[in-house]
């Protein structure tokens, strides 16, 4: 799902991430509430600085659920299990191509080294650096084998309220 960015929506993305939100695209991801969980941002600030994350997890209760994943050290041990995993590794890559080259749609300057970044801002294709940002490309493609990972160890999160007070 890819939706345009609605007042409403922008009112509900502040509140969830703490501060006036920059760059959005659209919504690309809901939760069962409506609200938005994944939205997509632009390739650049509006002062042309490079931001290598399009798509950034908003919901405050899988933020919390990943980063307490983070802080167990989840991210060190995908890590090493990808030294051992071809398949992970090549469907690993798969998904940061794929995550650059939406990073290209609509953009401006597609051969500025930005695009050329993975998941995260990442340059070693095979390198995991934030949990949130796969998992919410996850959540918006279905193909992100860390998201996978991240979403069944997570398991069913259900929202405990709602994120625009209704």
């Amino acid at each position: 799902m890819k939706e345009k960015i609605t007042e409403d929506d922008r009112i509900i993305i502040e509140r969830q991430i703490k501060r006036k939100p920059r760059q959005l695209r659209r919504v690309t991801s809901r939760c069962d509430c409506g609200c938005p969980q994944v939205v997509e941002t632009e390739p650049f600030l509006s002062d042309g600085t490079p931001f290598p994350t399009l798509y950034w997890l908003t919901c405050p209760a899988k933020v919390k659920a990943v980063a307490r994943l983070e802080d167990s050290g989840w991210a060190t041990r995908l890590i090493d299990m990808l030294s051992r995993d071809t398949v992970l590794k090549k469907f690993l890559i798969q998904a940061q191509q794929e995550y650059g080259e939406a990073r290209k749609r609509g953009g401006r300057d597609t051969v500025h080294p930005v695009y050329s970044k993975g998941i995260g801002g990442v340059r070693d294709l095979e390198a995991i650096k934030c949990l949130h940002a796969h998992y919410a490309h996850y959540l918006v493609s279905g193909s992100n084998p860390i998201g996978k990972l991240v979403a069944e160890n997570l398991g069913a999160l259900a929202c405990d309220t709602r994120c625009d007070g209704k």
